[in-house]
């Protein structure tokens, strides 16, 4: 008779690459000025797309923050519940910062700002670091 060597089946768990672990770790390791921007955008879709997309942004996040308070009072983000708030990476890779908004004057939050603004106190904090 013949033997034959016993059977192991190839395991269905891949082992990470050292490439892809790296990648992996990579796309969760969100800068502070990141997660400040995420925090004030009201539509939270899309994390690391949007990462991807901030890290090629050349523009002060001050700017893009100063963009968002103000389209979050545009009638555009207001209607139906937000349904028509772009994903953040969208956001991003069209330059909407740039957008002229009509019929916010007066009423967005870049204006009279007082020191009891928190997203201005982390702000702060994450430019001295």
């Amino acid at each position: 008779p013949v033997f034959s060597p016993p059977y192991n089946p190839p395991s269905t768990t891949p082992s990470p690459t050292p490439a892809s672990s790296a990648r992996d770790a990579r796309a969760c390791a969100y800068s502070p000025a990141f997660e400040a921007l995420w925090k004030v955008y009201p539509r939270k879709i899309g994390k690391q797309a949007a990462w991807r997309a901030f890290q090629r942004v050349k523009v002060p996040l001050e700017t893009l923050v100063d963009a968002v308070e103000r389209q979050k009072c545009s009638a555009q983000w207001r209607e139906q519940n937000g349904r028509f708030i772009p994903h953040l990476a969208t956001w991003l890779n069209q330059g909407r910062w740039e957008d002229e908004v009509e019929g916010t004057a007066g009423n967005w939050p870049g204006q009279g700002r007082s020191s009891t603004n928190q997203f201005l106190d982390l702000l702060e904090k994450v430019r001295k670091q």
